[in-house]
């Protein structure tokens, strides 16, 4: 509630609160502001006299910021004040009513509004838990390859115009079919779910994991050369070797291990389809060396990551 302190205001709250709402009363427009910013409110009471201040400034304040946008404004006015009141409407106001406020009219009012809002909130979750989907491998919680088809778009076009390097490592777990065949499906998800973790936990913040398929995953790492991307790979397959899994219902740590394969081009001139295609014939190459090792396309024989310059190391 935006009101002056006195005696109508007084009365709204009661109103209110006999209807069973928690009401939070603010006498100027700048209080009101920062209240509603901090606060998940399901409706804001504003009369346009309070305090001499702006109330239509204030509304509109409220549609303007992200944290209030979608919460309901119903505005107090004079009756017969329709300039005002098509302002009000206009800036996003959602209801109105005229003073003297009738309880019956009041409480009406701001059932509807509330419930209005509810609605729409759960209209808004299940579109954006929607959307998360989309993208969203539901087994790890990893991205997919639907994300990263489009999210690749944007990392070149940012590093493109400065000919910057972007990597890939193409990840599959070594003789997975039969952690599933020994130990059965339940604990091959296990597995996926724990790799997943560890991949988040070994690469940088905003380098993008993905689950790509079944025991294949993806990790894109901007502006990281090949031999940079080298050692990160390595860590990350010694990560997964030195620490066996936990399995539910299994009497021992299951020992897991990864093979890796390295591509690296430069933004704007090497398509994903290609880095992808090269990453994973290294990733062929590695299996096919005897596997729990990293191959990258783009070193011929990679440096051992102790015998890497500190930086590189790092």
């Amino acid at each position: 509630l935006v009101a002056d302190d006195y005696g109508p205001s007084h009365r709204v709250a009661e109103t209110l609160t006999t209807e069973g709402y928690s009401i939070t009363h603010s006498t100027s427009t700048d209080d009101a502001v920062m209240r509603a910013m901090d606060g998940d409110y399901h409706l804001v009471l504003a009369d346009d006299r309070v305090g001499g201040d702006d109330v239509l400034r204030f509304c509109s304040q409220l549609r303007s910021n992200e944290a209030t946008r979608h919460t309901p404004v119903l505005i107090m006015l004079d009756d017969g004040d329709t300039e005002r009141l098509a302002k009000a409407l206009d800036l996003g106001v959602n209801d109105y009513l005229v003073r003297p406020v009738n309880k019956d009219e009041l409480t009406a009012r701001v059932k509807t509004q509330i419930r209005r809002k509810q609605v729409e909130d759960n209209l808004r979750r299940q579109y954006e838990k929607s959307l998360t989907a989309a993208v969203t491998d539901s087994l790890t919680g990893l991205y997919n390859r639907r994300y990263l088809e489009t999210h690749f778009e944007e990392v070149t076009r940012d590093l493109a115009g400065a000919e910057k390097p972007v990597s890939v490592m193409v990840i599959d777990v070594d003789h997975f079919k039969k952690v599933n065949d020994d130990h059965g499906h339940a604990a091959g998800d296990e597995v996926l779910r724990g790799l997943a973790k560890r991949i988040l936990g070994g690469v940088r913040g905003f380098d993008t994991a993905i689950r790509l398929g079944g025991e294949e995953f993806v990790v894109l790492m901007p502006n990281v050369e090949a031999r940079a991307a080298f050692p990160t790979a390595n860590r990350l397959r010694a990560l997964v070797e030195e620490e066996p899994f936990d399995i539910s219902g299994d009497g021992s740590p299951l020992p897991v291990t990864i093979s890796i394969g390295v591509a690296t081009g430069i933004a704007g001139k090497a398509p994903l389809s290609e880095l992808l295609d090269r990453a994973d014939q290294s990733l062929y190459a590695a299996k096919k060396a005897g596997r729990n090792r990293v191959i990258s396309a783009d070193i011929e024989d990679p440096i051992e990551p102790a015998k890497l310059p500190e930086a590189l190391r790092a």
